[in-house]
């Protein structure tokens, strides 16, 4: 069992960042994947994914989530 989250902001709020946002979503999260966690966000902090992990099958660290296409990146 794992669990996945993301965020959209259009325009920025003030109160919190989007990294508190998802910390804060994958809190809620975690007895889903007490195993691993991870949190993603755009360069320009208007889109966030966060997951957290339960290691079953791969128990390495290749399994890590949320995974991002280096291409993408570049």
């Amino acid at each position: 069992m794992c669990g996945i989250s993301g965020i959209l902001k259009y325009q920025p709020h003030h109160d919190r960042s989007i990294m508190e946002d998802l910390t804060l979503m994958n809190e809620k999260l975690h007895h889903r994947g007490p195993d691993d966690n991870g949190l993603w966000v755009n360069e320009i902090k208007s889109v966030g994914l966060a997951h957290t992990r339960l290691s079953i099958l791969d128990l390495s660290s290749l399994g890590h989530q949320p995974m991002v296409d280096q291409d993408y990146l570049n």
